[in-house]
């Protein structure tokens, strides 16, 4: 009836479901600091390792200086890749 094609107007008007960013944060994995801006490029292209997840998305970092950074966002870093033959962590896809 009536009811039915109004629905499926409606169905046909609603936008696209919006892509939210994936959070693969997780505390012990290593990752390597990629904002050339953060701590003025001092830290730019080190590693480190996640010491905790504050909330998603955000973490603190001990880089291999020994020195802990507080806050850093997630876009401001990348994963690392272990050696041949180390421990790997699935961080994101259909196995999570």
């Amino acid at each position: 009836g009536g009811r039915d094609r109004e629905r499926d107007r409606d169905r046909d008007r609603d936008p696209p479901p919006k892509k939210t960013a994936k959070h693969w944060l997780r505390p012990h994995i290593k990752v390597r600091i990629i904002d050339a801006s953060y701590k003025g490029g001092k830290y730019y292209l080190k590693k480190g390792r996640v010491e905790d997840v504050i909330t998603r998305g955000v973490c603190s970092v001990q880089s291999e200086d020994g020195k802990l950074h507080s806050e850093i966002q997630q876009s401001q870093l990348e994963t690392v890749l272990p050696k041949s033959g180390g421990t790997v962590m699935v961080l994101g896809g259909e196995h999570v």
